[in-house]
């Protein structure tokens, strides 16, 4: 049985983050939320959580944290029209990267599909997850990691691949304030998917991947080629040694290069 929440806050200018339900500890923020779904919890739920015993990110890899030094959490969401898996990553992952410039004034990149990374170390990831909900309605899951403090002394196996925003800025952002600034960020740049804006357009502002040779891991085989830009829904365009397009998911694909 899931935890009862430890905290509850509300945020009534929002849609996204309207309600938010806080824990100390849980195995994943993704389970929860999917068992909200379950239950019936509205569109905008979101969860929060101080430590994870089993977090994960994308393709099943282990997500790292220790108690209060990250950002963990998940966010439902039930879209009223067709949004793909790679269109919400776009726009989640740009709601986590404008809410940490807005709160330490960091320029940080992010690799396609979704993660923010200070000079090739991982500061923070977005997974997506799909799928139907009792009724048969599309419900959908947006989890968002950010490492704010993590001590990778604790942590060797991934001191080479990871940082922490406190370890590049000096400025240490709490869980909570982190929590409220993806949410407002979310809630904004849901609204302007929704409404047709051109989120990819800032989307190809801030991503490093664009015009480099990159090395796509697909189910199917790899794809080497030139990444040379992303659709409207955030799918990588690699443009192949016989000069072939092809759009790329980052539900279905992994990079490198």
């Amino acid at each position: 049985m899931d935890p009862e929440p430890a905290w509850r806050r509300s945020y009534p200018a929002l849609v996204i983050g309207r309600t938010l339900k806080g824990y100390d500890q849980v195995t994943s923020t993704m389970d929860v939320a999917w068992a909200l779904v379950g239950e019936g919890a509205e569109h905008g739920t979101a969860v929060q959580a101080m430590f994870q015993s089993n977090g994960r990110g994308r393709f099943a890899r282990r997500w790292v944290s220790d108690r209060g030094d990250s950002l963990l959490l998940s966010v439902i969401l039930r879209p009223s029209t067709a949004i793909e898996v790679s269109a919400l990553t776009m726009v989640a992952t740009l709601a986590a990267h404008r809410a940490i410039q807005d709160l330490t004034g960091a320029l940080e990149a992010v690799k396609w599909p979704n993660d923010l990374h200070h000079e090739g170390k991982k500061l923070g990831g977005v997974l997506v997850e799909s799928q139907p909900d009792p009724s048969g309605a599309t419900a959908m899951v947006a989890g968002i990691g950010l490492n704010l403090k993590l001590d990778l002394d604790r942590h060797p196996e991934i001191n080479d691949i990871a940082t922490s925003h406190l370890a590049e800025t000096g400025v240490y952002v709490d869980p909570e304030s982190a929590a409220l600034a993806v949410l407002r960020r979310l809630d904004a740049g849901y609204a302007e998917w929704v409404q047709g804006g051109d989120v990819a357009a800032r989307w190809r502002e801030v991503i490093d991947t664009l015009g480099n040779r990159v090395v796509v891991h697909r189910r199917h085989g790899a794809l080497q080629g030139i990444a040379q830009d992303i659709d409207s829904s955030g799918r990588l365009l690699v443009r192949d040694e016989a000069g072939t397009i092809h759009a790329v998911s980052g539900d279905e694909a992994s990079l490198s290069g």
